[in-house]
């Protein structure tokens, strides 16, 4: 199970958790996205209105816990969009992943955030696979070592992050580099 967290709202996080489930559906791995924001789950209108194929979503309109939402025997790897902050909510399907990618966007506020929450992960035991910087053309030098994620990539400003050719390869890139476990761990 890869977690997609970040500290700050905002960032990408629910952009970025269905960009690298097109990646996977685009290899045929039949991902599952899990929604694990209880206080704004917006992941399945975002599955919705981009018309996603090949994903199995997992919707969470009434606010329950992230282990009442995961699938029992997922088809694929499986994706958990992470709620923003610090509390348990946030915390909790960080720690039940095997691996977690960092959002960020390139400002100093939401850079501090991804720190803290790289810190967070190594805390409950789940190492930081990823990181991507939204909004830019390119990763910051040396932020992916700062944040010790073992690969990254930045998504540029572009109407439709899911489907413009320059976003999408950026999220195929960051999928084909994690190529995801199938079964949770914890």
């Amino acid at each position: 199970m890869l977690a997609v967290t970040g500290g700050k709202g905002g960032t990408g996080k629910t952009t970025t958790t269905l960009g690298l489930a097109a990646a996977y559906a685009r290899q045929r791995r039949r991902p599952t996205v899990v929604d694990a924001d209880r206080d704004m789950p917006n992941l399945a209108i975002a599955a919705e209105a981009a018309g996603l194929t090949g994903v199995d979503v997992v919707a969470n309109r009434n606010g329950r816990h992230v282990s009442e939402a995961l699938p029992t025997r997922p088809p694929g790897p499986v994706l958990v969009d992470c709620p923003a902050g610090a509390g348990p909510d946030a915390i909790d399907p960080v720690r039940r992943a095997d691996r977690a990618v960092a959002v960020t966007t390139g400002s100093r506020e939401s850079v501090e955030d991804a720190l803290k929450t790289a810190e967070l992960a190594r805390a409950v035991g789940t190492p930081i696979a990823g990181l991507v910087v939204t909004h830019r053309g390119r990763v910051p030098d040396g932020l992916a070592e700062t944040i010790g994620a073992d690969h990254a990539v930045a998504v540029p400003t572009v109407e439709e992050p899911l489907t413009a050719p320059n976003a999408a390869a950026a999220y195929g890139r960051l999928a084909d580099a994690l190529q995801p476990r199938r079964s949770p761990r914890k």
